[in-house]
């Protein structure tokens, strides 16, 4: 069975390498406004990684070697402008989990399933910027 715990943690460890402010289903304690009030400091953006689950690609077949892998992608940043770096930063640095192997699986390839659009958060003041882009990863067993 594919250990979907060991892929999250592989995406997450390959976007911060990259140099990507990512967290692990919630903002990282780094992320949003520095010193934690909003219109006081700058504000740091970052990405959330929300693993959204697996079905397995070929069903009845083998025993379930191949799965499909989804996530979300959630970018936040203190401005629009922003907001599309952070994103762009996410996304590329996405991209180098492709190829890896973790347990006994390899990631295989990546099907971007939507970029989502660009939304302002207006319980903030200022306002806030967010972006959820929903991306699956094709894994198939080594062994």
């Amino acid at each position: 069975m594919i250990n979907t715990g060991l892929l999250t943690d592989t995406v997450i460890d390959t976007m911060t390498a990259k140099g990507v402010l990512t967290g692990d289903g919630v903002a990282p304690k780094e992320g949003g406004w520095v010193g934690g009030a909003p219109n006081v400091d700058a504000f740091k953006s970052y990405t959330v990684v929300g693993y959204d689950g697996a079905i397995p690609t070929m069903e009845g077949v083998n025993l379930y070697p191949e799965w499909l892998v989804t996530y979300a992608l959630r970018s936040y940043g203190g401005s629009r402008l922003q907001l599309d770096w952070q994103s762009n930063l996410a996304r590329n640095a996405f991209m180098d989990v492709n190829y890896l192997e973790f347990d006994d699986y390899k990631v295989i390839g990546i099907l971007w399933r939507n970029l989502g659009g660009v939304s302002r958060v207006d319980q903030t003041d200022p306002s806030m910027w967010q972006s959820f882009d929903s991306v699956a990863l094709y894994c198939a067993a080594t062994g």
